[in-house]
């Protein structure tokens, strides 16, 4: 009975989980996302994309891995804060980044090992029970990017190929200098708010208006 534990909770999950893998958005870019229904939230599985916003005016500031079209079909782009304090968006159209309440309620349905569940499966640097990707969120690492780095493609690409962490925006600034986010690590099996700069580029994944 012990052993089927684990597998009942699986099958319950993968139950709440609303088959809406026929779902796809667009962003103003053209680039398509597939969705997932999680509780009440419908998120897209990959990274944003887009270079323009939701109104198809230009996204000037996202890093696209060295133009790279391999590593951003794989791990999206990179936005500063001010696209997402521009007042204008930049998912798709009745989407949006995510915000601490959006991202609170995930961690709650998700439960335990919430990062874990997060995580894209064979993408991160620890494998198995570390990234099961339950949710079918698939989050990949995404690394984050400033314009003060030295060496900064050496140093992404080495914590791309290390497949270690992702960092991701929410909707909140805490300060002239700080807003919110959360991260995964590979060696963790739960996902943690934090705090990043406003000056760094990091990732965006959409939740459902």
């Amino acid at each position: 009975m012990k052993k089927l534990l684990p597998l009942i909770l699986i099958s319950i999950l993968l139950l709440q989980c609303d088959d809406d893998s026929d779902s796809v958005v667009k962003d103003a870019s053209g680039n398509a996302y597939e969705t997932v229904v999680l509780g009440n939230q419908t998120w897209i599985t990959s990274n944003l994309k887009s270079t323009r916003f939701c109104d198809g005016s230009e996204i000037s500031t996202a890093f696209n891995y060295f133009a790279v079209d391999s590593l951003i079909a794989k791990y999206g782009r990179l936005y500063p804060w001010s696209v997402i304090d521009a007042g204008k968006n930049p998912c798709p159209c009745g989407y949006r980044v995510p915000s601490v309440e959006e991202y609170n309620n995930l961690v709650t349905f998700l439960g335990n090992d919430d990062g874990a569940k997060m995580k894209a499966q064979n993408q991160w640097q620890w494998v198995g029970e570390y990234a099961t990707n339950l949710s079918r969120l698939s989050m990949m690492p995404s690394f984050w990017y400033d314009t003060f780095m030295t060496n900064a493609n050496d140093y992404i690409k080495g914590d791309l190929n290390g497949r270690t962490y992702g960092y991701y925006w929410l909707n909140e600034s805490t300060s002239e200098l700080y807003a919110k986010g959360f991260m995964l690590s590979y060696n963790d099996k739960l996902s943690t708010q934090a705090e990043f700069e406003k000056s760094t580029y990091r990732a965006i994944r959409c939740v459902k208006d």
